[in-house]
Order: C-alpha cells, then structure tokens, then sequence
C-alpha cells in the first residue's frame, strides 16, 4: 500500500461523476470568477466549508436546478411520445443511447481528472484547457466516424438510422463542454446554467418539431441543436482562461492526462457498457414500440442517476482532499456521505414503486402502461446504484483503481449475460429485473473490497 499524495487524492476524484450515460440527461456545469481568477473559491464557513452543512446547501442549489432540468426534459419526453408515439421515441432512445456511450469515449475520463486538476493547480488552467480540448476532439472524430460506419448495423431502418446520425453527431458538441472546468472551481452559477440550459433549448425546439412534422429525425435535430447552442455559450465563457501556450506544451500535457485517465475512462467504458447493452438487448429481442416502452422507464432511471450525480459533484472536492489528509479522515468523509445516501435510495425505491402504476400511463398515455413494471425495477436498481457508488469512490481514493476496474468489467459481464436471458424470455419486465440484480452484485463486491481496503489504508497509517 503506498501513501496517501496529492496525485492520489486526485483519484478519488475519478469516479464521482460516472454513468457518463447521464450525460444524456444533464449538461455541463460552470460558474463566475472576479476578483481571484485563476484560483477557487475560498472556503467559506456558510457555504463552501468543507463540513457537511456547506455540502448540502451546494447540493440544495444544485438539486434544484437539476429538478428544473429533469422537469423539462421531462416535458420534452412526454412531448416526443405523445405526438411521435412509442415507435419514434424508441428510435430517439437508441440514438441518445448510442451518443452517451460515445461520449464517454470522447470524454476519456478527462471530465473527472480536468476536474481534480483544476482544484489543487488552477494556476495550469491556460495549457489544461487545450490540453483536454485536443484529447477530445480527436476522440470525437473517431467517435462519431464508428456512429457513421456501424449505423447498418445497429439501425437497419433508414429512417432510424437518420436519427442516429443527426443525435451521434452531438458527440462534438460534448467536446466542447469545460463542465469539468466549473467543478473544480466550484462554480454554481454556470453549473446551474447548464443544468437547465440544454433542456430548455431542447425543448423550444422539440415544440416547434412537434408542430411541423413529428417524426425522429427532426426531434433528432431538436437535441443536437440544444448541445451546440450550450456547448458555444459554456466555451465563451471559458474563453477568459485560455493563454498563450505552445503545441508540444498541450501536447505533452494531453498524453499526461491520457495516461493518467485511462483507468477510471476504462472503467466509465466498461460502466456504459452495461447502460448501452440495455437498449440493445431490448431491441434486439423486441420490437420499436417495446423499446420505446423500455426507453421511458430508463429515461426516468437515467434522471434518478442523475441526482447522485449532483450529489458527488458537490461532495468529491471534500473527499479528495480528505484522501490527501489520511485514510481515517477520508472514512469520515464516507460515512458522512453514506448515511444521507442510504436513507435517500430508499425513499426514491419506494417512492418510484408507488408512484410507477399511476404515473407512467398519466405521463406518456395509456400505450405505457406496460412501462409500470419495468420502472418500479429500475427504481431499486438506482438506489442501489446510488449506494454502490459511494463505495467506489473509497476504492479510488485508496489507489484502488484497477481493482475498481476489474470489478466493474466482472459485474457488467454478469449483467449482459442475465439481461440476455431474461430479455429473452420475459421481455422488458425481464431486463428490469435483470438490471436490478446487476446492480446488486456491484454493491455487493464494492462494499466487501471497499471496506477491506479501507481497514488496510488504517493499519498502514498506524
């Protein structure tokens, strides 16, 4: 076991902003800066304290202005079905479905590692924006030339096939988001723009969609128009930190960073896998019409995700720089997180079960009735997700990030083969089910190794 440094605090950075899928369903985050520049935010006693009290007023105003951006896409959804029925709906959850995951290639864990960075070097920020800019930009390049050349395959349909490449270009887009660059200089003001932001754009757009001709690829077109317009407004803004630097400097820079990501990038890969394997699987064995079934309840699963991912983003800094202190503050920090975490995941399961037979067929019509189950089961699966992911930020922070990894790769393995079996047999009800057991073995194996890493972290400080 080797000592807690700075570069490992770093890593615990890492897996706080998973499930890159989410992207999907939230967009970057940013904030204003005056009179210290190049540096973040100093600690202050009422809001940016490192105590729990200033995390939950971040997470308060963060939450809301995620509430606000799942509350419009929710509109957005509930427009898309209503008008284009299930069949086009299905075909836009394959394509944003197919884009997340080449986000997350695109991205290559640069959101979280530019994040950490930021934080502990602000003074680096005019060669690690380049830096990370080239490293995604070449990655979304390949992205979307894999989009263009596997659209055969994955939408055999022209029509569904058209949708995929109008959303998978939105990959470029996605390099262009400094979400990262607003975290770590803990930016609500920006972050809360582009929460609401892509949604709202989105929207205005999807209206005029709806009204014209309600078919996939102009809905399609709606969301690729919603990340342009966010991606240029958060790169103005960025602007001010660029400096003048030289190409083998950012070049240098960006293979650092490749490096340095590239455990946790193939962790999030292997991460969305399990989310991309989902609407495969089902449209594999089913037809549009189920996978628009199916693409309702994950949407919603996908916004629940989202708030854990609201509440890392604001607790991650803490969790950092208590792993760069020792491991026992780093186990408080843990557990301060945990408690509030628990008791959340499970109100959210029981809350979704309940509300699942009435709210689905009053959201998105009768015709989604048969998303009631499948809804109710990706309820569980997202508290359990939730938990499970607070104990992989204590495997990263212990320097454990290759044996995150290779659990991540081992549960996502059993998933698709479970998803495989039940899709097939019980169709959607099935994959829920499935989904649910997935994430269970992933708690199940992040607890056991988490909390044997934490007593060794313990013992080796002793």
């Amino acid at each position: 076991m080797t000592p807690l440094t700075g570069v490992t605090a770093l890593k615990a950075v890492k897996q706080l902003l998973l499930e890159s899928s989410v992207r999907g369903d939230l967009g970057c985050n940013v904030d204003h800066m005056d009179s210290v520049r190049f540096m973040p935010s100093p600690p202050n006693e009422k809001t940016s304290g490192y105590g729990f009290s200033g995390i939950f007023m971040r997470f308060g105003v963060l939450g809301m202005a995620q509430i606000a951006g799942s509350a419009i896409s929710f509109l957005t959804v509930i427009l898309i079905t209503r008008t284009g029925g299930a069949a086009t709906f299905g075909q836009i959850a394959l394509a944003v479905s197919i884009l997340s995951y080449a986000q997350q290639f695109t991205i290559f864990g640069t959101d979280i590692s530019g994040t950490g960075e930021t934080a502990v070097r602000p003074k680096d920020l005019g060669l690690l924006l380049p830096a990370i800019l080239l490293i995604r930009i070449l990655l979304a390049t390949l992205s979307y030339s894999v989009i263009l050349l596997l659209g055969p395959l994955i939408a055999p349909s022209p029509s569904a096939r058209l949708v995929l490449h109008i959303v998978g270009a939105g990959v470029f887009a996605c390099a262009f988001y400094p979400t990262w660059l607003a975290q770590g200089l803990e930016n609500l003001k920006v972050t809360m723009i582009a929460l609401v932001g892509p949604f709202a754009i989105t929207l205005i757009f999807s209206t005029v969609a709806s009204v014209m001709s309600p078919i996939g690829w102009t809905f399609g077109l709606a969301r690729l128009v919603g990340d342009i317009l966010m991606a240029i407004f958060l790169m103005i803004w960025a602007a001010k930190f660029f400096t003048s630097v030289g190409l083998a400097a950012v070049v240098e820079k960006a293979w650092f960073l490749v490096r340095k990501s590239s455990s946790i990038a193939a962790a999030q890969m292997v991460r969305g896998l399990a989310f991309l394997s989902d609407v495969l699987i089902v449209g594999w064995f089913t037809t549009n019409a189920a996978l628009g079934h199916f693409g309702a309840s994950q949407r919603i699963y996908l916004l629940l995700t989202t708030i854990s991912y609201v509440y890392f983003t604001v607790v991650y800094p803490r969790l950092a720089k208590s792993a760069a202190t020792s491991p026992f503050a780093l186990s408080q920090q843990i557990q301060g997180a945990l408690k509030p975490g628990v008791l959340g995941a499970i109100a959210v399961s029981i809350v979704v079960a309940m509300a699942a037979p009435i709210g689905m067929p009053l959201a998105f019509g009768r015709e989604f009735v048969q998303s009631i189950v499948p809804m109710q089961f990706l309820g569980l699966a997202a508290g359990i997700g939730f938990i499970h992911r607070i104990y992989g930020q204590a495997l990263l922070a212990l320097d454990k990030a290759s044996l995150f990894l290779q659990l991540t790769a081992f549960a996502t393995v059993i998933g698709v083969a479970i998803k495989v079996m039940a899709t097939a047999s019980y169709g959607i009800n099935g994959t829920s089910v499935a989904i649910a057991a997935s994430e269970l073995l992933m708690l199940g194996l992040v607890w056991f190794f988490a909390r044997k890493a934490m007593a060794e972290a313990r013992q080796f400080a002793s």
